[in-house]
């Protein structure tokens, strides 16, 4: 289990040393099939790194605290990888749907989560905290319609890539509360 986090957060931060290097050749590029994808229009040449009406997928990889409790039986903690997606309608307020693939030889995927996004951008910086509200429905390991909140802050590479951490305390009706971390990479559209 150990191996598997440590391989997957070795594949994010090349990823990340990838699309960074990558970046600086194209971001401007207003030909091929990147034409229209990742050029700023000339109404939007503020050079700002968060930015309204902004979609991005997540890649990270996560792990659970020890010790939840199911019934009689005591999970220890967890590695695990996942995806999501975000969109923010303003520079500050967004939402994001994201997935949680644990290594625990149950059920694939271990909860969909929708959260509210408030963020605190600050340009100068590149980095912005955020805190995040929202509900889930756990498939492991029970079924059960969960709640959680969070913090985390995203820190940008470059305009299209960024860096993000956050954790987030999820509530449960049938096995005990438990806090998720997670860590990953931000690809931004």
């Amino acid at each position: 289990m150990k191996c598997k986090c440590l391989i997957t957060l070795l594949v994010l931060v090349m990823l990340t040393a990838a699309t960074t290097h990558a970046a600086g050749d194209w971001w401007y590029e207003t030909t091929g099939w990147f034409e229209g994808h990742f050029y700023r229009t000339p109404s939007n040449t503020s050079g700002d790194l968060f930015n309204p009406q902004e979609f991005s997928l997540d890649v990270f990889g996560s792990f659970y605290d020890d010790d939840r409790r199911v019934g009689r039986s005591v999970l220890r903690g967890q590695c695990g990888g996942g995806i999501g997606g975000n969109y923010f309608v303003t520079r500050e307020l967004g939402v994001t749907l994201d997935t949680n693939i644990a290594d625990n030889g149950r059920s694939f995927f271990d909860y969909f989560h929708a959260s509210a996004v408030f963020r605190w951008p600050f340009e100068e910086c590149k980095i912005a905290p955020y805190a995040l509200i929202g509900i889930g429905y756990d498939f492991d390991p029970n079924d059960e319609l969960t709640e959680h909140a969070g913090v985390g802050a995203e820190y940008r590479l470059n305009p299209i890539t960024g860096i993000f951490a956050d954790t987030r305390y999820v509530f449960t009706d049938k096995s005990t509360d438990y806090w998720v971390f997670r860590i990953g990479v931000r690809f931004v559209f």
